[in-house]
């Protein structure tokens, strides 16, 4: 049975509107049944999905409950839904799931959203390939501007996407993160051929990246992130448990992140003042390791193929959760890396790493991209002008791996235009 409605407890859709929704609280336990698959429609607690100029505020709002679904049918375009999602079956079926705020189109930035003074409570366990997945947002193709808000639920992913606290999948835009906490503890978790009703899961590929507030910061080339006084409490996992193809020996861009999972494509990046306190892991089962990027970090994963003359800044930020990794790990930065060509500036400053890293890959076949460390694990740039300055940073913990790249602050540099 498929649902051809757009549902919503709110709003279901808002096109071209100013939708202002102010102290409303929510309560709700939904639980999708085997048979009901949702079929290019949205669900939602407060917005499904907006688009064609419309303003969004949610603001003095709670929620709390559950959702869980389990299906998902790739091959049929068929989406699985969660208490907020724009189940569009479109390319790549890409969708967002979210209690909050589902999906705002990615050809739409048009929109504008604002997210502050909420709260929720609900859990989310969603069977979904793409998209995003989280609290407040799914995913969006406009500017995600959230203040002093908190998620209190457990998040769950069984399949492929972005997998978040706060906010999954901000795509092709920028975002302004303020004073924004999670609690809940952030999950991916993937067993190779079971999509949790029955049935084959399309491939051998977990979550793109986990993390306890935004899990994929992407800004087009031409936005800004900031991330401003965030805490993560929240334990984060992306454990894949598939055995890889034929001929793949490796999954590979596959981050968890306490504060970010994977930046992208930015014009400027501020994370400061931010904290986790939750421990995260990234894992995989059985395979042979091959010239991936994976890897786990205290505050930011993973950051590439950024803009051209840019600053990112990562200021007064403090891990204390043990990071575990199947591959590359550090306290605060695992990696910068691929397509880094523009002459930018990386400042981490006043950094401190209260937690154990432990590196898990036994094999060292000449992987050179695997490294350790307290602060900052590796950055490998192509252009002589790109600079990197580590200033003022403590490590407490202790560095364990087996790979020939280990260090208590910095671990491997490498510019191949600048050697």
């Amino acid at each position: 049975r498929s649902s051809n409605a757009t549902t919503a407890i709110v709003c279901a859709t808002a096109v071209g509107k100013t939708v202002v929704i102010d102290n409303v609280g929510i309560d709700a336990t939904l639980t999708a049944k085997p048979e009901v698959v949702f079929h290019n429609k949205d669900v939602a607690f407060f917005v499904a999905s907006a688009s064609s100029s419309a303003n969004i505020t949610i603001k003095n709002c709670i929620a709390g409950g559950s959702f869980t679904s389990l299906r998902s049918n790739y091959a049929d375009n068929f989406r699985s839904c969660a208490s907020a999602a724009n189940l569009n079956g479109g390319a790549n079926g890409e969708l967002g799931i979210a209690i909050y705020l589902g999906q705002i189109p990615k050809a739409d930035k048009s929109v504008t959203m604002n997210i502050s003074d909420c709260v929720n409570y609900a859990d989310i366990t969603a069977s979904i390939e793409e998209g995003g997945l989280a609290a407040f947002i799914g995913r969006t193709g406009s500017k995600a501007v959230l203040t002093n808000c908190v998620n209190y639920g457990d998040i769950t992913g069984l399949r492929r996407a972005y997998v978040a606290g706060i906010a999954a999948n901000v795509y092709e835009t920028g975002g302004e993160f303020n004073n924004v906490d999670n609690y809940g503890d952030v999950n991916s978790i993937r067993v190779y051929n079971i999509d949790w009703f029955g049935g084959t899961n399309g491939g051998n590929q977990g979550a793109f990246a986990v993390a306890g507030i935004c899990s994929y910061a992407h800004g087009g080339k031409t936005n800004a992130f900031s991330f401003i006084n965030c805490d993560n409490y929240g334990d984060v996992k992306n454990e894949i448990y598939d055995e890889p193809a034929a001929g793949q020996k490796s999954f590979q861009d596959y981050f968890a992140g306490g504060i970010v999972g994977r930046a992208r494509r930015i014009k400027g990046l501020t994370i400061e003042g931010c904290n986790n306190y939750g421990d995260v892991t990234f894992n995989y089962g059985t395979g042979d390791y091959v010239a991936g990027e994976e890897g786990a970090a205290g505050i930011l994963a993973f950051i590439d193929d950024n803009a051209q003359d840019s600053v990112y800044n990562i200021k007064n930020c403090v891990n204390e959760g043990v990071i575990t990794s199947k591959f590359s790990g550090a306290g605060i930065v695992c990696r910068v890396q691929r397509s880094i060509t523009s002459a930018s500036t990386y400042n981490v400053e006043n950094c401190v790493n209260k937690g154990d890293v432990i590196c898990t890959y036994e094999i060292n076949d000449g992987a050179s991209n695997i490294a350790a460390a307290g602060i900052f694990a590796q950055l490998h740039v192509t252009n002589a002008a790109f600079k990197i300055s580590v200033k003022n940073c403590v490590n407490f913990g202790d560095i364990t791996a087996y790979s020939n790249t280990i260090a208590g602050i910095f671990g491997h540099y490498r510019n191949t235009s600048n050697p």
